[in-house]
């Protein structure tokens, strides 16, 4: 359903800012002034944590009593998907989150809903992939969970083996990840255009003798990473085809590319994992070039083609 395409992200999907997951207050002087607001308009603010933005937070405690009534109503309708119709989407599916959260992770000792894990719940929804390693990764380890959305895993960590599982923070990669997704949940209708919209980068140039280098840039959040040891690893499925102004091929190539990088060369890298290899198309003249690309063991893939000319 559109309604929940718009509030759900894929590889994304997942998106929300850092300071959400840190629990930061960015303020003291806004601290005490939502201290002294009524307990009903305080309990907005807390309902809503996970989701207002701190431009929406500063404008909401310097409000009269009245106005604040307003703006609680217009918070909701700014974020429904159909604003034409009675129901909010948008609204109930956020409640109904937070409802599910408290139930399943009600053992940590807090509302389930404010526990690390029941945060992305809450925001992003049921993952597409759990994995799950109450022993950790190998014995003698903490115990586990990965919750994969699309391409992107999110990786908890009981580190203390009380039962109560944290987010990985360490990783800059994932963490640009998650801020995204603030944007995304707060404008659903761009969110949606910007998901249609990720794909990779595409490049070719001449190399002779009817030959064309091909250079292929994966943005990290279309891989999907599995931690081994130390190390995050993916494996990438590449297809490229060239075809003639007749739609006859003259050229295909299969090919899975292996990586693997740590945790700290991950966070130095921005633009992506680049992939080169070379297309022979023989004799000159003008072809279409179709690349996809696609994660090992996933159906989903991206597509990308353009015409190029073969000297």
């Amino acid at each position: 359903m559109p309604q929940i395409s718009a509030i759900k992200t894929s590889a994304v999907r997942v998106v929300f800012v850092l300071f959400v997951l840190l629990g930061v207050t960015s303020c003291s002087r806004l601290q005490r002034m939502e201290n002294q607001m009524p307990a009903a308009d305080r309990e907005f603010i807390q309902e809503v944590r996970y989701i207002i933005t701190s431009e929406e937070r500063k404008r909401y405690v310097s409000l009269s009593a009245d106005e604040r009534v307003a703006f609680q109503r217009d918070f909701w309708k700014r974020r429904d998907p159909s604003p034409d119709t009675e129901r909010n989407e948008y609204k109930e599916i956020y409640f109904s989150r937070v409802r599910e959260a408290n139930r399943l992770f009600r053992s940590e000792g807090r509302e389930g809903w404010l526990s690390d894990r029941g945060r992305v719940y809450v925001l992003l929804g049921p993952p597409d992939h759990r994995q799950v390693y109450p022993m950790g990764y190998s014995f003698y380890e903490p115990p586990v969970e990965v919750w994969n959305y699309g391409f992107f895993p999110i990786i908890f960590v009981d580190r203390y083996q009380h039962g109560k599982y944290e987010m990985v923070k360490a990783n800059a990669y994932y963490l640009n990840a998650v801020a995204r997704a603030q944007i995304m949940l707060n404008e659903p209708q761009q969110a949606m255009q910007q998901e249609e919209r990720m794909d990779f980068e595409l490049e070719t140039r001449p190399s002779g003798d009817g030959a064309v280098q091909i250079n292929v840039m994966i943005p990290y959040r279309m891989l999907l990473f599995t931690r081994k040891a130390d190390r995050y690893e993916a494996e990438v499925m590449i297809r490229a085809t060239l075809n003639d102004t007749d739609k006859k091929q003259v050229w295909i190539m299969e090919r899975t590319y292996p990586f693997s990088i740590t945790e700290k060369e991950l966070a130095t890298l921005s633009r992506g994992y680049a992939v080169e290899f070379q297309a022979d198309a023989e004799t000159s003249g003008d072809y279409l070039l179709t690349v996809r690309v696609g994660n090992k063991g996933e159906e989903k893939v991206f597509e990308k083609s353009k015409t190029i000319r073969v000297r």
